[in-house]
């Protein structure tokens, strides 16, 4: 998926909210969204149901490098995650509104000082 930077400069207007909460089968203005949502599903699967299939279908759509680009963010989602965690990143006034948006009724910041950071 974009970031907010990246989908301002291509002229893309993705619903942030429906890329948290929509299903599956509905793209939530991302190109390929349904074939990405359904290949990290299948991606963080520990029975490996569903990765073959979603990764022929997301190649289909995307092809060979954008399934290469896919499966790298899906690798290193969770040490993002924790790079953050452990450098004490701080969220941005305007990324905590917008994950505040996506994320409605989720106090971040008491989250994040319950979590000892």
């Amino acid at each position: 998926m974009l970031l907010r930077v990246s989908s301002d400069a291509v002229n893309l207007k993705p619903d942030l909210e429906a890329v948290v909460t929509a299903e599956p089968d509905d793209g939530a203005g991302v190109p390929a969204g349904s074939e990405l949502r359904l290949f990290a599903q299948a991606a963080i699967d520990t029975t490996g149901a569903g990765l073959e299939t979603a990764r022929s279908d997301l190649a289909g759509c995307l092809g060979g490098d954008g399934l290469v680009d896919a499966a790298a963010v899906v690798g290193f989602f969770n040490a993002f995650d924790r790079v953050a965690d452990a450098t004490g990143t701080v969220l941005d006034t305007v990324t905590h509104q917008l994950t505040n948006q996506m994320v409605p009724g989720v106090d971040l910041t008491r989250a994040i000082k319950a979590h000892g950071t």
